[in-house]
């Protein structure tokens, strides 16, 4: 690893790729992290998979668990329920404590259901129309609580600067935004953000394929996001490639984590409409019109939190990218 910490990329990947090739069983774990992230090599999320899974397959409970979140979100595999949970519980009964604690979860919620047609996603509650003109809608009691305390104890230790998407710096931090972050990328999910992220994607009546990267938001006090489009902006160079790369950000999914403190509500600022959910409550927005015009009225701001601290998860749906 030190040609990894001095910065060596092709160096450090050719010593892992030649330990792993050797049968060095942590050589092979790093080498698919490496091919999951595209860190020192290209992502080739098939491959690291792959890697992962004949790993799982030799009995490493560790790479049963990330196998099960891999074929939770279908990131290098095909998406299933079914082989996500038999490979949370090989890696559970292999003695792995966060497998051990997801199954706990697992078990007290109805997130999946068992159906003839094998493990299928849950049904949502019914929801509560707030704005049409922005297919604004709120989805009362749709997560447990419990597992609105798992995303967030998951991520708590890593969570930094939130960033923004600039149209002419790209991905950068901005005084516009001064909460806290962390996104659930393929080494930081599990099953029960895999199913999270599902449910919320299930909300925004879009596939779960194009759902982006689950992220969890920490507002501490004084901390406030100033009034933004999650759309990118067909008119900017920068956000037309991100459109015609990965498909414009045609819906927006919070889930609300805590009710602890006073402020922070999620405020339209063209509409007057100010929104505060209770833990496990979704509110989800489409930000084009039906037409897959940009939709001006979707303006809002993270109001400044005054007391306590504000915990959300936030998801943002893509557009099929056409080919």
């Amino acid at each position: 690893m030190a040609l990894n910490d001095s910065g060596q990329a092709s160096g450090a990947l050719a010593a892992i790729a030649q330990a792993a090739t050797s049968g060095h069983a942590q050589a092979q774990l790093q080498l698919a992290f490496w091919l999951l992230t595209g860190h020192n090599t290209e992502v080739n999320v098939q491959q690291g998979f792959a890697l992962m899974q004949s790993l799982a397959l030799s009995g490493y409970p560790i790479a049963q668990s990330y196998c099960a979140s891999l074929a939770a979100g279908g990131q290098g595999t095909t998406q299933s329920w079914y082989r996500a949970i038999h490979w949370l519980e090989l890696a559970a009964a292999n003695g792995w404590v966060k497998a051990q604690e997801q199954q706990r979860l697992l078990r007290s919620t109805t997130l999946l259901m068992d159906t003839d047609s094998g493990l299928q996603l849950a049904g949502l509650p019914a929801s509560t129309m707030l704005d049409p003109s922005m297919n604004l809608r709120h989805f009362p009691a749709a997560i447990d609580p419990q597992l609105c305390h798992h995303l967030f104890d998951s991520c708590a230790p890593y969570l930094t600067t939130a960033r923004v998407n600039d149209a002419f710096l790209g991905d950068t931090t901005d005084v516009s935004r001064s909460n806290e972050s962390m996104g659930f990328y393929p080494m930081e999910a599990d099953v029960i953000s895999q199913l999270v992220r599902a449910q919320m994607a299930q909300a925004s009546g879009q596939s779960f394929d194009c759902a982006e990267v689950l992220s969890v938001l920490r507002y501490r006090q004084g901390q406030q996001y100033l009034p933004h489009y999650d759309f990118f902006d067909p008119k900017q160079p920068q956000h037309q490639r991100q459109i015609q790369d990965r498909g414009q950000r045609r819906s927006t999914v919070l889930l609300y984590l805590n009710k602890d403190y006073e402020g922070g509500y999620t405020h339209f600022v063209r509409k007057g409409l100010e929104f505060r959910g209770q833990p496990g409550d979704l509110l989800c927005f489409d930000n084009l019109n039906p037409d897959g015009s940009v939709n001006p009225l979707t303006l809002h701001e993270g109001c400044a939190v005054l007391t306590g601290e504000k915990r959300l998860a936030s998801l943002w749906i893509r557009d099929p990218v056409v080919n």
